[in-house]
C-alpha cells in the first residue's frame, strides 16, 4: 500500500501543482481586472517546472522526505518569482501592473502552503492506517552482520527482526544442503512477516549461496548479500567500481 501511494503521489502532486498554478493565474488576472494573457501563462508553466526540476521537487525519494519537498517549494516559489520578474523586464514589460504580480503570488502562496498542509495530513493518515515497517533478517552474526544489523536498528522505515545463524555448526554441508536449524530459522522469519535477509558471510561460503537462493525462494524471501571482508582480509581496505560495473577491493590506504 504503501509503494502505491508513494507512486500516486509522484504523479498526482505535479498535477495538482500545475492546476492550482493556472488556477492563480487567472484569478490574479480577473482581480488585476486584466484581459487573460495566455503567453504569460505558458512562460509561468514553464519556469515552474523550470524550478521543481532544478530542485528535484518532484523526484520520487522527494514525496518520501517531506522536508526535502517544502524547501523544494519554496526555492521553486522564489525562483519562480525572480525570473518572471526579468522575463517581464527583458520582454520590455517592466511596468506590467504590479497589481497583477503582488495578487499572484500572495495567492500562490496562500494557495500552495494550504495543499501542502492537506497532502501532509493526507500522509499521516495513511501512514497511521496502511504504513508497516518493513523487516529486516541478518544471516551471519559477524562482524559485518552485527555492522548491518546496528544500522537497520536505526533506520525508521525498517524493523530489526533478528540473526538467521550461520556459523560453523549451522553452515551447509558438503552435498550443499543447509542444515536443518538454518531452514528452521529461515522458515521462522518468513513467517513473522519477513521481507529482505541480508546476507553477511565471508568470501569461503560464497560457493553455498545456490542453497541458501533455493531454500529463500521456497520462503518468497529476497537476499541480498553482504560479503564479510572484514573477517577475511588483514588490514584497511575500500570498496569502490571501475565504471560503474565492475566492484572492486583495494587493500591498505590509498
Amino acid at each position: 500500500m504503501q509503494t502505491r501511494f508513494l507512486y500516486l503521489t509522484r504523479y498526482l502532486v505535479p498535477a495538482v501543482d500545475i492546476l492550482l498554478l493556472n488556477l492563480v493565474y487567472v484569478i490574479s488576472f480577473y482581480l488585476a481586472d486584466l484581459a487573460l494573457n495566455r503567453q504569460y501563462v505558458v512562460v509561468g508553466n514553464l519556469l515552474w517546472l523550470f524550478g521543481a526540476l532544478l530542485f528535484g521537487m518532484y523526484r520520487q525519494y522527494s514525496h518520501r522526505s517531506l522536508r526535502h519537498f517544502y524547501m523544494g517549494s519554496v526555492g521553486t516559489a522564489a525562483l519562480h518569482l525572480l525570473l518572471f520578474c526579468a522575463y517581464l523586464m527583458l520582454t520590455g514589460e517592466a511596468y506590467f501592473p504590479e497589481s497583477f504580480v503582488i495578487c499572484f503570488y500572495l495567492i500562490l502562496s496562500l494557495v500552495f502552503t494550504t495543499a501542502r498542509f492537506i497532502r501532509s495530513y493526507v500522509q499521516l493518515l495513511f501512514i497511521r492506517r496502511f504504513y508497516k515497517k518493513k523487516k529486516i533478517a541478518v544471516l551471519g552474526n559477524n562482524r559485518t552482520g552485527r555492522r548491518l544489523a546496528a544500522y537497520v536498528r536505526n533506520q525508521k522505515h525498517l524493523a530489526f527482526y533478528g540473526f538467521i545463524n550461520y556459523d560453523a555448526e549451522n553452515r551447509s554441508d558438503l552435498s550443499g544442503q543447509l542444515s536443518d536449524l538454518v531452514v528452521s530459522e529461515m522458515r521462522k522469519a518468513a513467517a513473522a512477516g519477513v521481507v529482505d535477509v541480508y546476507v553477511a558471510i565471508s568470501p569461503e561460503e560464497l560457493a553455498k549461496i545456490p542453497s541458501l537462493m533455493r531454500e529463500a525462494d521456497r520462503q518468497c524471501l529476497r537476499l541480498k548479500f553482504v560479503p564479510d571482508f572484514a573477517s577475511s582480509l588483514a588490514g584497511s581496505y575500500t570498496l569502490s567500481s571501475m565504471g560503474g560495473e565492475f566492484p572492486v577491493i583495494t587493500l591498505g590506504e590509498d
